[in-house]
């Protein structure tokens, strides 16, 4: 059993991906935001990140996303007194946009730090087979 922080601002899509993971027999702990998200990687060790690239407010973008944590975690994060490491893997996921733009926030998101990066709505296979493989690790 892993312990699971992630970060979604889409209500249904949280459930999901939690009802999944707990069938899976992980824990979840869900964010609506990176400053949130960071408090709890802070305080409680996680075994794995999954987070939404972006996360809205009200319908617009804003800044409190997963590219926000990602970052965070991998060049800002301070290890002293974090139960969390730096090295925490992580799992972008993305349905903002459609088209050639969606590739390219799941390859930035890599980029800056996350180890895999879906496209939304992730099947479950290929959550699964990420799991898998970021567990492992």
């Amino acid at each position: 059993m892993a312990l699971i922080l992630l970060l979604e601002d889409e209500f249904d899509q949280a459930v999901l991906f939690q009802e999944y993971l707990s069938r899976e027999g992980h824990e979840t702990r869900i964010c609506t935001g990176a400053r949130e998200a960071m408090q709890y990687l802070a305080a409680t060790p996680h075994d794995l990140v999954i987070t939404d690239i972006f996360v809205r407010d009200r319908g617009a973008v804003v800044p409190d996303g997963g590219l926000r944590l990602i970052g965070s975690i991998r060049r800002a994060w301070k290890p002293e007194g974090c139960a969390t490491p730096a090295n925490v893997p992580i799992l972008a996921v993305s349905g903002a946009f459609d088209g050639p733009s969606k590739e390219y926030f799941l390859e930035q998101a890599q980029a800056i730090g996350a180890d895999l990066a879906l496209p939304k709505p992730v099947e479950p296979e290929a959550l699964h087979e990420a799991l898998e493989k970021l567990l492992s690790a």
